[in-house]
């Protein structure tokens, strides 16, 4: 790792340093960033202490020209006083431990907000997501109040149908309103791949829009918080195959018995999630779904797969690395006794279909 980083500027670091480090090279870069921020950090605070120093000095100088000689000892030992006094507050400053002024700041770290305590308005938004809402929280939700009975609220979410923890969690936002004495409240808000929340965070505003002011954002560093920010578009992303289990899990129908078919399914990372196709397929008995499951072998990557299953036939399911589908896509073929269906997965997360009627006898 030669990257040099001394031309990064403190956003593009903090991203380094803080984002999910998951091969021995980003370990590294992830270091180097963190060193080069906490030598920007010292240099900060040397040159602070150091300013506020000579500032004490020269006002010190100062009021003793404006003053003569003492006419009376009282005089004398107020102006001794002082002098005292300022010299007292420069050691000070030179004492203060920079350490100190570190710990001082807002946490980097996005996930530090689930470190603190569960509050009791945690407790109450929990309970109101879960009631057809969301479900699968594995993560928070913690709460934001922003003022005028609306709340920001962040929490984690499996997409996984019995709710287990994985590292694909989804990242989740929601700004929801409380009108007080309304008796109802109302929400709005996303969730973003892992991937798509270290580059870019994620946000929402009460009308569903990504841009604009008063946006809600989470990360990619930093605590949740109301941003003004117009570059802040973590929604915005390209969409990738992995958004087909995603939305499948947030926006489709459940998948009827989600681990038939599925070899050692406590190697599932995300899904079976339910995948649209159309009407027709939908009339004719078939159902399609899509899951991403861990490698059997040690260190192997990821497997997407594509299941297509019919009532009258046998399932049929097309796997294949997650780095090669990302690039290619992936098909699956289902033959029933009226029909041949060619449903895939397109890189863009697209869905392409096709069917071809069979002859009857």
């Amino acid at each position: 790792m030669n990257r040099d980083l001394s031309e990064a500027d403190d956003r593009e670091l903090e991203r380094l340093a803080y984002s999910r480090a998951d091969t021995s090279e980003r370990v590294a870069l992830a270091d180097a960033a963190a060193q080069e921020l906490a030598r920007r950090a010292d240099v900060a605070a040397a040159e602070r202490a150091s300013a506020e120093l000579a500032a004490s000095i020269a006002n010190l100088a100062e009021q003793n020209e404006r003053e003569s000689a003492p006419d009376d000892a009282d005089d004398g030992r107020r102006r001794r006083m002082r002098a005292v006094g300022v010299a007292g507050v420069i050691s000070a400053l030179l004492a203060i431990p920079m350490i100190g002024w570190a710990l001082a700041l807002p946490d980097p770290d996005p996930l530090a907000i689930f470190d603190e305590p569960e509050s009791q308005e945690d407790r109450e938004w929990a309970s109101r997501l879960q009631q057809g809402y969301t479900s699968n929280i594995t993560r928070g939700p913690r709460v934001t109040p922003l003022g005028n009975d609306r709340f920001g609220i962040v929490y984690r979410a499996s997409t996984v149908p019995d709710g287990r923890s994985t590292e694909w969690d989804l990242y989740c936002i929601t700004v929801a309103d409380l009108p007080e004495g309304s008796g109802g409240w109302s929400a709005g808000g996303s969730c973003v791949l892992p991937s798509v929340f270290e580059e870019a965070g994620v946000v929402a505003s009460p009308g569903g829009s990504t841009s604009g002011s008063g946006l809600f954002a989470w990360g990619p560093v930093g605590s949740p918080r109301l941003e003004n920010d117009q570059s802040l578009h973590g929604n915005e992303q390209t969409l990738s195959v992995l958004d087909v289990i995603a939305f499948g899990a947030y926006g489709g129908s459940a998948v009827v018995e989600p681990f038939d078919d599925i070899d050692e399914p406590d190697r599932l990372l995300m899904g079976p999630s339910a995948v649209y196709v159309s009407r027709e397929a939908e009339g004719s008995g078939a159902d399609f779904s899509a899951y991403l499951i861990d490698s059997a072998e040690l260190d192997g990557e990821p497997e997407y797969c594509l299941r297509a299953r019919h009532p009258e036939v046998a399932s049929t399911t097309s796997c294949g690395a997650l780095s090669r589908v990302e690039r290619s896509g992936l098909t699956v073929q289902l033959r029933t006794p009226e029909s041949v269906w060619t449903v895939g997965v397109n890189i863009d997360g697209s869905i392409s279909s096709s069917v071809f009627p069979l002859a009857a006898g």
